[in-house]
């Protein structure tokens, strides 16, 4: 599971800061707003609206190189990428016309989108197995170019590839396949002409070798426009102040007011706030969102230089504004679910002057346990969670307006559409004691 860069400092917020349950102002029972987002409208509500379409997406980033290059250089050819229903054991798979070739000896990103049924995902499934097929093989040698294929028809992996990955609807979930010539072996046969065989510790070893199970990951951000805030966080990279702000619901980025640095703040250290994934950022072209790549010096440099990179991950993302209605209040707090699909979600709370954001903070909220953390947006890079706000979360209600009794699994959390917060303490101008939050959920 993902967590925001700031969680594990927050947690001594949650556990010092917060008492009690707090039943908020009551708004959370609103009806929905007809429309078929299903978060209520904005109509006369104070809350926004979320406008995310039903369509559930996966991509697989297929990422090649073993960081050495040991033997013929290969080329793998493959047609398809799928998921399996946990549920009924169908298959889910995009055609790829004309078939994607791959350098497994190179280092080589490519984006492959699939998209799934909304009528099959419902509010989120969760996929526990990525089958993996290669169709052929293409090996230059010394003696010419020698192509093979599976006696099988296919090199079919999916035994050993335990995956948890959850794809909900309107959303785009990254799943980061690894494929290098280290996974085929060479079975020589009369004349040097064998054939290949698969190596499937050799897959597992380079893409499950802590967490046990493919991991996926939102690849899809919704970008606020903080240019307006007083106080920004710095750039990891450059070391001014950030003017926009992502939010995936597992990470959160940072990034310049115009196309150039894009920084990722990375958990994976529990360093809050040092420690990030560089990358780029362009404007969306035409009907296409924006996009941004995540990236990494070249391995192949026999010099390491920071300014030759390679991509590992491209995603998108795409204005507040375009996503998220604003109802009648000018403070608007919103959660966004992790890939998880878990207890805790991100969250941001703002104050707006029409679509200009004035104030901001960032955090988590745990439905399970009906509590929340926030800090200024600001106190992210420097890090400190030393002004932090601390609340409750409570009268959940479902896309019916339905409520939704102490959630405590992972289908409760998924129905969740809205609720009721409170804040603490003295509060920052233009931030409400009491309101309504909405989910970023279809």
């Amino acid at each position: 599971m993902k967590n925001w860069a700031w969680a594990l400092a927050l947690g001594t917020l949650i556990a010092v800061g917060c008492g009690g349950g707090g039943s908020g102002n009551g708004n959370g029972n609103g009806n929905g707003n007809g429309n078929g987002n299903g978060n209520g409208g904005n109509a006369g509500n104070p809350y926004p609206t979320v406008n995310l379409s039903s369509t559930p997406r996966a991509q697989f980033t297929v990422l090649t190189g073993a960081g050495r290059a040991i033997g013929d250089p290969i080329t793998a050819v493959f047609n398809r990428v799928y998921l399996r229903d946990p549920n009924t054991g169908d298959l889910y798979s995009t055609i790829l016309n004309p078939a994607r070739t791959v350098r497994l000896d190179n280092y080589t990103t490519q984006a492959i989108p699939l998209q799934l049924d909304p009528a099959v995902v419902g509010n989120g499934l969760t996929f526990t197995e990525v089958p993996i097929e290669i169709q052929s093989l293409t090996v230059q040698s010394q003696t010419g170019t020698l192509n093979f294929s599976n006696p099988g028809n296919a090199w079919v992996t999916d035994s050993i590839n335990p995956a948890e990955i959850r794809v909900l609807p309107g959303r785009t979930t990254n799943i980061t396949l690894k494929l290098n010539n280290t996974m085929f072996q060479e079975d020589d046969g009369v004349g040097g002409n064998g054939t290949y065989a698969w190596i499937p510790q050799s897959f597992y070893d380079a893409n499950i070798p802590v967490a046990g199970t493919f991991q996926g990951e939102f690849a899809d951000y919704v970008m606020f426009d903080i240019s307006g805030v007083a106080t920004r966080p710095l750039l990891p990279q450059a070391g001014t102040p950030a003017s926009r702000l992502y939010v995936s619901g597992d990470r959160i980025a940072l990034s310049t007011a115009s196309p150039g640095e894009f920084s990722v703040l990375n958990d994976d250290t529990g360093t809050v706030g040092l420690e990030y994934i560089a990358g780029t950022w362009t404007n969306p072209q035409g009907s296409t969102p924006g996009q941004y790549r995540l990236n990494q010096p070249d391995p192949s440099q026999p010099i390491p230089n920071p300014t030759i990179t390679i991509d590992t991950i491209v995603g998108t993302w795409t204005p507040r504004t375009t996503v998220l209605t604003s109802g009648t209040s000018n403070f608007e707090f919103v959660t966004f679910p992790q890939s998880s699909d878990s207890n805790v979600q991100a969250c941001v709370a703002y104050v707006r002057n029409g679509t200009s954001i004035t104030n901001m903070y960032v955090g988590e909220v745990n439905l399970l346990n009906g509590t929340l953390v926030i800090i200024p947006v600001g106190d992210l890079n420097p890090a400190t969670t030393a002004n932090g706000i601390v609340g409750t979360v409570s009268n959940f209600v479902d896309s019916t307006g339905t409520t939704v009794s102490n959630p405590n699994t992972q289908s409760a959390y998924a129905s969740i559409r809205r609720g009721s917060f409170t804040l603490s303490g003295t509060l920052p101008t233009g931030f409400s004691s009491s309101g309504t939050f909405v989910v970023f959920r279809k």
